[in-house]
């Protein structure tokens, strides 16, 4: 596709299409990121504006997964603290 097509293409679309893909694009810029960091922060901030049903679901999964895992390391934590004390 030349750069003529390109811009073509762009200028065709709905103001709600041209966001659709700036949103995308920065999604695809930012997902490259792990831990704590401004970059995770941002994508985070931007998901949660415009995906919250999404997100909360996401968050919802992994605080499960989280809280199960805890429990188990607890739980394994109070047994090895018991055999010390005793």
């Amino acid at each position: 596709m030349t750069e003529e097509e390109r811009v073509d293409l762009y200028t065709a679309l709905t103001d709600y299409q041209k966001n659709i893909l700036k949103r995308d694009f920065i999604i695809h810029a930012m997902s490259n990121t792990s831990g704590v960091s401004k970059k995770s922060a941002l994508l985070i901030e931007l998901v949660k504006y415009h995906f919250p049903e999404d997100m909360a679901e996401i968050e919802r999964k992994h605080n499960e997964e989280y809280l199960k895992k805890r429990k188990v390391i607890q739980e394994r934590m109070d047994k090895i603290n018991e055999k010390k004390a005793a």
